[in-house]
Parts: C-alpha cells; sequence; structure tokens
C-alpha cells in the first residue's frame, strides 16, 4: 500500500459495531452472539441444497471509502462449508471477500474434509468477477488463521490475505461499502460453529474517525468505560457519551441492550469487560435503585481483581455518597472539556518505558 508517510490509527471491534442478518433461514438455522472477548461466533445447523451460496453473519451500517484495513482472527471448530469476512459496495461496484473453505464430504457417519483452502473473489469497477485461493496445507479446525482486508485509494487497489499470504486482489473505485462476517454454505448438511475475535480496523488516514463512529469502534489506548446513571437525565449524559465515543472510547451501557436481554445478566457482564465505572452523580442518580445496584456490581469486583474501578463524575450540585467521597472525580457541571480531561486521563492505558 502506498501508507508509507500516512499516520496509522489502530481500532477495535465488538459485536455492537454490526447486525446480525441470515437470508436463508430454511437452510441455516443458527445463531450471531458475540462472546467474551468481544468476538463473534457463528454456529448452528445447515441444511442440504445445492441451489445458491446462503449466509448467516453480521454486517455493518454502510460506511465511506478511505484508506484502511479490516482483519480478523478465525477459529473453525467444525469442519462445514466456509466462512468469509468482506467489503461489499452498498450498490454495484468494487468488492472483496476473502474465505477459508473447510467442507466436509456428505458421507455420512463419518464425514471427511474434501477442501481446505484460502480463496479470495471479488468485482472490480466495470463489475468484472475473479477469484483465486491457495492451499491450506495443515488441519485447520480450533486453529486460528488471520484474515485480512486492505483498501489502498491511491492505487485502487483492494486486496486480500490470509495468515500474511497475498491470496486475491481487485482495482477500481471503492464506493460506499459494509463490512460482512459471515458463515456460507451450500450443498452440504450438518453443525457449524466459527468464531471470529480480535476484530480490527487500521485507518491510515483522517477519513477513519468517521467509519470508526459508525462501527462503535474505540481506540485501545484506553480503557472500556461501563456508564451508569438515571434515565431522568437520560439527554445530560447521551451529550457526555458522544464526545467519549468521538475521542474514541469504548462506552457501554443499557442502551445498548436489546429485547429479551436479562437485565442484571447484561449489566454485569458489562461491568466485567469494563475497565471503569462511571457513575454520572445528580439528585436523581443518587436516589436510583439501579444506579445502587451497578455500583454494588463493581465494588464488588473492584477489589478481588483490581479491575473494574469506579470513577465519580459530578453532572449537577448533589450530595456525594459518603462511600463515593475520598476517590477522584470529574467534573462536568460547568465545562464538559474539563470533565472530559479528567475521564480521559485516568483511563488512558498507555504506559512508557
Amino acid at each position: 500500500m502506498a501508507t508509507g508517510d500516512l499516520q496509522r490509527t489502530f481500532y477495535q471491534l465488538g459485536q455492537e459495531g454490526f447486525q446480525p442478518f441470515n437470508d436463508a433461514p430454511a437452510y441455516l438455522s443458527g445463531q450471531v452472539v458475540a462472546t467474551d472477548t468481544d468476538g463473534i461466533r457463528i454456529h448452528g445447523r445447515a441444511s442440504h441444497q445445492a441451489n445458491n451460496w446462503y449466509n448467516i453473519g453480521a454486517k455493518s451500517e454502510p460506511l465511506e471509502p478511505h484508506s484502511f484495513a479490516f482483519s480478523v482472527d478465525s477459529k473453525p471448530h467444525m469442519p462445514l462449508g466456509a466462512y468469509s469476512i468482506g467489503v461489499q459496495a452498498v450498490e454495484r461496484g468494487l468488492s472483496l471477500n476473502i474465505a477459508h473453505f473447510l467442507r466436509s464430504s456428505m458421507s455420512i457417519p463419518e464425514p471427511q474434509v474434501i477442501e481446505n483452502i484460502f480463496s479470495g473473489w471479488g468485482y472490480d469497477s466495470s463489475g468484472h468477477r475473479s477469484q483465486s485461493g491457495i492451499v491450506n496445507s495443515e488441519m485447520s479446525l480450533n486453529r486460528i488463521h488471520r484474515l485480512e482486508l486492505r483498501y489502498d485509494p491511491l492505487s485502487g487497489l483492494l486486496s486480500a490475505s490470509a495468515n500474511g499470504f497475498p491470496v486475491h486482489r481487485v482495482f477500481g473505485a471503492l464506493q460506499t461499502f459494509r463490512l460482512l462476517l459471515r458463515f456460507q454454505a451450500t450443498a452440504v448438511e450438518g453443525d457449524f460453529d466459527v468464531e471470529l475475535s480480535n476484530l480490527s480496523y487500521v485507518s491510515f488516514d483522517s477519513g477513519g474517525l468517521q467509519n470508526a463512529s459508525v462501527l462503535r469502534a474505540w481506540d485501545p489506548q484506553y480503557s472500556p468505560v461501563f456508564i451508569s446513571y438515571a434515565h431522568t437525565d437520560g439527554e445530560r449524559v447521551g451529550k457526555i457519551v458522544e464526545d467519549l465515543r468521538k475521542v474514541p472510547v469504548r462506552v457501554l451501557g443499557d442502551w445498548d441492550f436489546r429485547t429479551g436481554d436479562s437485565l442484571l445478566d447484561r449489566i454485569s457482564k458489562d461491568i466485567e469487560r469494563a475497565g471503569y465505572l462511571i457513575v454520572m452523580l445528580s439528585r436523581a442518580s443518587t436516589a436510583s435503585e439501579w444506579v445502587g445496584r451497578e455500583l454494588r456490581l463493581a465494588l464488588e469486583r473492584e477489589v478481588p481483581s483490581s479491575r473494574v474501578r469506579v470513577l465519580p463524575a459530578l453532572i449537577e450540585d448533589c450530595t456525594i455518597p459518603d462511600f463515593l467521597g475520598d476517590r477522584l472525580w470529574a467534573d462536568f457541571r460547568r465545562n464538559d472539556s474539563d470533565g472530559l480531561i479528567r475521564v480521559l486521563g485516568v483511563i488512558r492505558t498507555v504506559g512508557s518505558w
């Protein structure tokens, strides 16, 4: 890539940057779920059909073209079908996918792996389809593979690699696109299970920040934070959350919960994932039962694990609870920038040596 003089910015991704999809539930019954390590697991069962390739997975919202790399660590647990990551044009146009075909025969009861290759396929700007691949010499079950897609707008090169080896490339001007993670199947039947972790997005120019915001990505130099607040303060807290995400800091909260989630279970898991719990102190939050529960969950973890730490943030004049009185706190009452400087200084994880 022609990126030698450009500043690289590394972003981390999680499931919140993607929406699950299944384009053939009659053939693919399964789930797309978040893992405890911020990855995505796609698992279920494929029914035999030979008419087309069908997909189950996750896709991002539309993104704007710039110089970037998108990479994923993959770990297949079943010898069935194929899994891939993709840069897919929202409309017709430049697109590229990198897949690992790990497909078993239909022999029952002892299926045998008949394909174990990495393949790249895509379309150039004129709509011409091309495909190439390399044989994977090792048995790949439960092994980690690194899949990567890169785009350089200066040369118009969109390239794919597997474990550092070039697999395929196409040329053209990338238009608005999506990122894809998916399992694909045709003419197979059986269980499938693949884990996609360490989802990374690297920007080589200033255009990356806009996409990082859409992808809900975060800069790993900052610890993730869980925001505890009273819902009556939602508008005020939303402005602070928006400012933190612009940095970008990974911000977790109950706004990300989906219908059917166990509220206490999700809160507990998100607090465990966070490095800090920021409690937004106001007259409403200090009287809130749920804010009190979230604080107790964080404080229970704070001493034995030294992982989750509580950072009070004052958003209006109120009485600070006694058990928080001796802690460093951020002041958002008059100037948000002062509060943000304090928060970023505390949650910054980069050291020097």
